[in-house]
C-alpha cells in the first residue's frame, strides 16, 4: 500500500481550517494533512514542556466581557487573514512583508 500526498503550504490560518474540515468528513485519513500533524505536534509538545518543567496551569480570563473580546478579535483575525489570502506573520521572501521590508526597517529606525 503506497501513500500519495499533494504539494501542501502552511500558514498560520491553515490549521483550523484543516480541523474542521477533518472532523465534518469523519477523521477522514485521506485529510490528514501536515498542516494537522504540525498543530498536534504544536499543542503536544508545548504541553509536554509544560508538564516537565512543572509550569502547566489552567487559565482563563478576566471577565466574561474580556473573554468576548478576544473571541470577537480571533473570528475577525480568521475573517482577515483569509481575505487577505494569507497573513504576514510569518516571513515568505517575495510576499506580503517581503515586499513591506523597507517600512519595517523605517519604523525599526523611527523609534531608536
Amino acid at each position: 500500500m503506497s501513500f500519495a500526498i499533494d504539494a501542501q503550504s502552511f500558514t498560520c490560518f491553515q490549521p483550523a481550517g484543516h480541523f474542521v474540515r477533518w472532523v465534518k468528513t469523519g477523521f477522514s485519513f485521506s485529510l490528514y494533512t501536515f498542516v494537522l500533524v504540525a498543530a498536534f505536534g504544536v499543542a503536544k509538545g508545548s504541553f509536554l514542556y509544560s508538564i516537565l518543567t512543572r509550569k502547566f496551569r489552567i487559565e482563563w480570563f478576566a471577565s466574561w466581557e474580556d473573554f468576548a473580546v478576544h473571541i470577537i478579535g480571533g473570528l475577525l483575525m480568521g475573517i482577515g487573514g483569509v481575505l487577505a489570502m494569507g497573513c504576514t506573520t510569518y516571513y515568505r521572501p517575495g510576499c506580503n512583508r517581503g515586499l513591506l521590508q523597507w517600512q519595517w526597517v523605517l519604523s525599526y529606525l523611527s523609534l531608536q
